[in-house]
């Protein structure tokens, strides 16, 4: 009987990987994390635009440019999270639900809701095809 050392660093994930996943799954776990990545950019900068609202609505009256510029950085960053959920969606659980994801972005509260739940959903996924998932989801190049 072969008696393992508790003191021995961990091992890498390469060869656990490998052969948890084959073929298609490979490609489509990869497909996950790309589109989980753009997901979590979305979250930050849903988080990073909310200072920027709060200031934006209590400055007064705000200048006819600085109300158009502001709603061009909105409009484009609800298109990059309606895409990126819409792709993340449409692999996990189809079109159906990926449309009715990204439509509901277009709620304030529940879009943020649907984006971190979305996160969460490709985390769980990905951690069960023993996949590490980091800050900032997991690197699709090493899958």
């Amino acid at each position: 009987m072969e008696i393992e050392n508790p003191y021995e660093p961990p091992t890498s994930m390469g060869d656990r990987t490998e052969e948890l996943i084959d073929g298609d799954d490979r490609q489509r776990l990869r497909n996950i994390a790309r589109a989980h990545r753009q997901v979590i950019v979305s979250v930050l900068l849903y988080l990073c635009a909310f200072p920027f609202i709060v200031a934006f609505a209590n400055m007064g009256r705000p200048s006819y440019e600085a109300a158009v510029a502001m709603a061009v950085v909105l409009a484009c960053g609800i298109a990059f999270a309606a895409v990126s959920t819409f792709k993340l969606v449409a692999i996990l659980g189809g079109y159906p639900v990926a449309v009715i994801c990204s439509l509901g972005l277009l709620v304030p509260v529940v879009g943020w809701l649907v984006l971190v739940l979305t996160s969460q959903i490709a985390s769980t996924k990905l951690k069960e095809n023993g996949i590490h998932v980091g800050l900032f989801g997991a690197d699709a190049d090493l899958i």
